[in-house]
């Protein structure tokens, strides 16, 4: 797997309104599986960090983190927006 590619999908999530509504109602699979859908393989646990790298890097702004990760709290990237999971 590779962590490289989890923070492409990231970043291609924070730019793809469709891809960011089928990430909002997704499960750590279920996003590991779209990613795989856009030839990028990764883990949950790298898809988690690529995440954390995006919002401590200041690479994505927190609206673009939101929209990333759905709005919610959810396992991935929405871990990343609450903490206390």
């Amino acid at each position: 797997m590779s962590l490289e590619n989890a923070k492409s999908f990231v970043k291609l999530a924070s730019t793809d309104k469709d891809l960011r509504r089928k990430l909002a109602s997704s499960s750590d699979d279920a996003m590991v599986t779209l990613g795989a859908e856009k030839n990028l393989a990764f883990t949950a646990a790298e898809l988690k960090d690529a995440a954390q790298d995006a919002k401590t890097s200041g690479k994505l702004s927190e609206k673009e983190l939101d929209a990333v990760a759905g709005g919610g709290c959810k396992v991935i990237l929405l871990s990343v927006a609450c903490s206390d999971i």
